[in-house]
Parts: C-alpha cells; structure tokens; sequence
C-alpha cells in the first residue's frame, strides 16, 4: 500500500510518537521512510534555551559572521536526527534525511510533491483555537496542501 512515507521531525516526543507510527506502518508496507527536519533561526534559539545538545562554543559557531556559520548550523540541526535514523536503521527500513531551513507546512508540503509521498506523517501541539488564530497551525495548513493523505499523531 505504502511506499514513501515522509515524516516530519523537530526532536519533539510528539515527533517521535509520528515516527514510531511511521515505522509500524513501514514494516507492514515495505515502505521507505523519509524523515524531514525544519528549522527556522527562532527555532536555534528555542532549542538553545532547553539545552537541546547546544555545544558549548555555539556564541562562536552560530555567529552569521562566522565564515562556517551555515555549516554549523547543519552539523548541529543534524544531531536532532541521529536518534530517530538509529531506530529507523535497527528496524530495517530504508531511510532518507533532509534538514532545510524554512517554514515547516511549506518545506513538508514541497518535499512530499518531489518524493511522491504516499503519507505525510507529522505530530501536532493541538494547540487551542486562539493559539490557532494568532499563529496557525502547521498541521492544518499540511493537510491543506499535502498531495496525498497525512496522519496527524497527537498527545496523549
């Protein structure tokens, strides 16, 4: 049934719980499983502040008048997708990385369209309606777009 599965990964445990989906659904279909993370400089910042795996010379890498400024930034935007192309690679399913720099919903969409994904699957926040009001919603505007069925996983 499925073939390419495109999953949506920011390193988020609702994140996770998508791509174990994906992998469930994977080992049924034979699918391959296409994992995409995006990231904004909002986003560096965000994960700076949690501690996510910050290395500590970041002021010195993540300066945009470091001549290796863009290199670092994808080293570092990379280290959130060891995790989950280890569980992917344990599973035996064929996998494929892309890390861009953008906005999600449009990043996700643009991808599913250039691998034919057969599913989009990404997590959601669930955010309330004024949330979705002032800021939208990425997985409304995926579902919106997607050239083909997307599975929202939500939290618990």
């Amino acid at each position: 049934m499925f073939t390419s599965l495109l999953v949506a990964y920011d390193g988020g445990s609702i994140a996770m719980k998508a791509l174990d989906k994906a992998i469930e659904l994977a080992k049924d279909t034979a699918a391959e499983i296409y994992l995409i993370t995006i990231y904004t400089d909002n986003d560096i910042q965000s994960w700076r502040m949690r501690g996510s795996n910050y290395p500590a010379n970041a002021k010195e890498l993540f300066n945009p008048h470091n001549d290796n400024f863009s290199t670092a930034e994808a080293v570092y935007v990379s280290s959130f997708q060891a995790e989950p192309a280890d569980k992917v690679n344990k599973a035996g399913i064929p996998l494929h990385c892309r890390i861009t720099k953008g906005k999600a919903h449009t990043a996700i969409v643009e991808y599913a369209k250039e691998i034919c994904a057969d599913l989009v699957v990404t997590g959601t926040r669930n955010r309330g309606t004024p949330a979705k009001l002032l800021i939208g919603s990425v997985a409304d505007s995926i579902i919106r777009n997607a050239p083909c069925p997307v599975m929202i996983v939500k939290e618990d």
